[in-house]
This record gives structure tokens, sequence and C-alpha cells, in this order.
């Protein structure tokens, strides 16, 4: 069966996602082995947003709504920018050692993003809305998690060594909160 529409949007939003997810797995690796890979390009997904938004003005049929494909690039893109940042971050301080619970909040983000990486490779598969709705419910109770561990860290931290760190990890944990909200919202929008 032939799709109407020439750009697999689904295949963007996938890549989009897969980049948020490679960056968020050279993060932990920094935390977790103190080692920074030479060879490790940071991503943003700033092509494949253009390329997204570009297409959408000139594809007349699209999978879902084209403002709803706009927002998911968008949010992915949001996430693929802070974790990039993160990265940066991250690398120029590689000397620290860091604390246990940033480690587990790196590892919550890690699984978030491979929910959310999983939901993207899914639609792209078109599977059906009950299959999703597993792998969005993993990625809100990780969400939940990662959320409640980042405000106590902030409310604890005394040590200014750590705070940019931190922040960074609260914008992920934001942009994760908002991709998965606005993947519920179009899936029902559009069931």
């Amino acid at each position: 069966m032939k799709k109407r529409y020439k750009t697999d949007y689904f295949e963007k939003l996938c890549l989009l996602a897969k980049i948020c997810n490679d960056n968020i797995s050279y993060a932990h690796r920094i935390i977790t082995l103190q080692q920074i890979a030479s060879d490790y390009t940071i991503h943003t997904g700033k092509d494949i947003m253009y390329e997204v938004k570009t297409n959408l003005e000139k594809d007349y049929f699209a999978p879902f709504e084209r403002e709803d494909i706009f927002m998911l690039g968008e949010k992915l893109n949001e996430l693929s920018q802070n974790t990039s940042f993160l990265c940066m971050n991250l690398s120029d301080n590689r000397f620290f050692v860091f604390p246990g619970n940033i480690v587990s909040q790196f590892e919550c983000l890690m699984k978030i993003s491979e929910a959310i990486h999983d939901i993207f490779i899914r639609l792209s598969k078109s599977q059906k809305k009950t299959d999703l709705n597993i792998h969005i419910s993993k990625a809100e109770c990780k969400q939940e998690e990662l959320t409640k561990q980042v405000y106590d860290s902030i409310n604890r931290s005394q040590k200014t060594d750590y705070i940019g760190i931190i922040h960074y990890i609260e914008k992920c944990a934001d942009s994760t909160n908002e991709i998965i909200q606005l993947i519920q919202y179009t899936l029902l929008k559009n069931s």
C-alpha cells in the first residue's frame, strides 16, 4: 500500500528521538565511566526539524495533523538541544566525581528516552494504540520518578559544582514530560 505523503514523518520523528537517546546514553557514559569519547559527535535535531518543517509546508497529506507533527518535532528538537548542552556541560566538568543521585537521574532519563524512542519506532511501523500504551505508561512512570529526584536534588543541593548539570537534567525532564503528554494528546485526537 503506497503512502499518500512524500515524507515519512514518523521516520523523521524516530530519528529525532534516536538523537536524544544517543546523547543521553553518551552523557550517562561520561557520568558512570568518567570517559569522554573523542570520536563521539554531539548532535542536535536542527537539520531534521528544518526538513520536517519544509516538507510539512509542501505535502498535501500527512499521517497526523500538521500541527501535531510539527509540535512533536519541535519538542524532540528541544530535547535534543537540551541533551547536547548537557553532554557539553559534562564534557567540560569531566573531573568531578558525581554523586549517586545524579547517576540515578541519568538512568531514569535514559529509560524515558528509550521508551520515547520505542514509541516512535512503533508509530513508524503503524502499531496499534494499545501496544503504544505500554510504552507510554512506562515512560510516564519513569518521568514521575525523575521529576521527584530532580526536585529533591535541587532542594538539597548546596554545591554549585553540580547546579548546572542539575539544571540541564531538569530541562530534559521537562521536555520529556511535554513529549509524553503531546504523544498522548495526539494519539487520543487521532484515534
